[in-house]
């Protein structure tokens, strides 16, 4: 029988320790701060993050005894596996469909494609993943007279979007949604076309047939520019997408 020793709590994390059989267990449970909750399981044979939505539904799983990181559909089903050595995606990528159906697998070193490994020949798959830049520009100098100045780069993490599939003709209307992960990578199935994708903060009556993502925002404080500059057009099965998003700011 487990007994639980200690119980230590703050307002983010809740950590428990128990013994069985002379080998301990830990598990921290971690509010992330933005709707999902990380629990962290550690043992004699394995670490195992595990992330949950703010719906209780399982995203995500990492198991670092073997490096795999799988996340889930909403109906529990495999979105993709994917190896990850020294905290980057090393190894292969396996793609799944809703159902369960194996739609793709690529080769990645340090977080890059390097190969294509097996595609779906009646599937169209789209991956990619969002990451940010930014550089502010503060309105006072430092004390030695050095501009101030900030920069900050990462991954859109958690993020909601979603994607458009263009029709001169109809007005727009949501193909597919999806968020980004822990890594800011993302995954959805598609056919082939001309597609937009969007924030969910995008209003969706103001997207366009031209637009491959929100346009270019200009303005007397801020100034963004998106990599996307037209449609996407998707073909061939796969589509790799580098979505990222620049934005230069001057404080007063």
């Amino acid at each position: 029988m487990n007994t639980i020793l200690a119980c230590l709590f703050s307002t983010l994390v809740i950590t428990f320790v128990s013994a069985q059989n002379g080998v301990w267990d830990t598990t921290a449970v971690v509010d992330m701060g933005n709707g999902t909750t990380l629990i962290i399981a550690e043992s004699f044979e394995d670490t195992v993050h595990s992330i949950y939505t703010s719906q209780g539904k399982l995203e995500s799983r990492t198991y670092f005894a073997s490096g795999v990181y799988e996340r889930y559909y909403e109906n529990g089903k495999t979105m993709w596996q994917q190896e990850r050595k020294n905290d980057r995606a090393n190894g292969e990528m396996k793609f799944f469909d809703p159902n369960g159906t194996h739609v793709g697998t690529l080769a990645l070193k340090n977080d890059t494609i390097t190969d294509t490994l097996f595609l779906h020949l009646s599937k169209t798959i789209v991956f990619g993943r969002w990451t940010y830049s930014s550089v502010v520009h503060g309105g006072m100098r430092r004390p030695d007279g050095t501009s101030n100045i900030s920069r900050a780069s990462g991954q859109k993490i958690f993020s909601k979007m979603y994607a458009v599939k263009h029709d001169k003709v109809e007005p727009a209307k949501k193909y597919a949604e999806f968020s980004t992960d822990a890594y800011g990578f993302f995954f959805f199935m598609a056919e082939e076309g001309s597609f937009g994708i969007f924030s969910a903060h995008n209003p969706l009556e103001d997207v366009t047939p031209e637009m491959g993502t929100m346009l270019p925002r200009k303005g007397s404080s801020v100034h963004t520019t998106w990599s996307v500059s037209g449609p996407i057009q998707v073909s061939n099965n796969f589509c790799y997408l580098p979505y990222h998003v620049h934005s230069v700011g001057y404080a007063p």
